[in-house]
């Protein structure tokens, strides 16, 4: 599995939200896109996105998503996250909508099945989720916002849930 922008990310939970006629908050979008990564890592052992989480008050957060988002506030997303680069030939900025590539169907897979899994939860409970004690968020909040939550951590905490929910079959 590769790891992706995540925008990316983002955008595959808004198609699969659309496919549905749900909607998508931007606190819902931060905890969907936090925990595709921490099953991709705790299963696949490898990271989804490919920047990293930090511990913020309100749980985990990717600060792409949030800055690409925040002005939608508690409403639903009504639209795909983009990327710019610079065009050294035009001079100007190229607008792209970051995907994840059709044929990573490891990707595609772990996200259809968070999706299935929590797309029933609000942000809040998301949220409320992601601060149980000795989640890697509980572990790395100290009040400040620029704490990055470690991929070990992330990666450690969701093996020790996948083992638990073999067990527990």
């Amino acid at each position: 599995m590769e790891s992706y922008s995540p925008k990316a990310v983002a955008n595959a939970f808004l198609a699969l939200a659309k496919q549905e006629g749900e909607g998508i908050t931007p606190m819902k979008m931060q905890k969907l896109i936090y925990l595709a990564h921490g099953w991709g890592l705790g299963i696949v052992g490898d990271p989804l996105i490919n920047e990293p989480v930090q511990a913020w008050k309100y749980g985990p957060v990717i600060e792409s998503i949030y800055k690409e988002f925040k002005y939608f506030g508690n409403q639903p997303i009504t639209s795909e996250a983009v990327e710019y680069s610079f065009n050294r030939d035009t001079l100007e900025l190229d607008e792209e909508i970051p995907l994840i590539a059709a044929n990573d169907s490891d990707a595609h897979e772990l996200i259809q099945h968070v999706w299935n899994a929590y797309k029933h939860y609000s942000g809040g409970q998301l949220s409320t989720l992601t601060h149980q004690p000795d989640t890697p968020w509980h572990r790395s909040f100290n009040g400040k916002r620029d704490v990055i939550i470690p991929d070990s951590l992330i990666a450690n905490h969701y093996k020790t849930l996948n083992r638990q929910q073999s067990v527990g079959q």
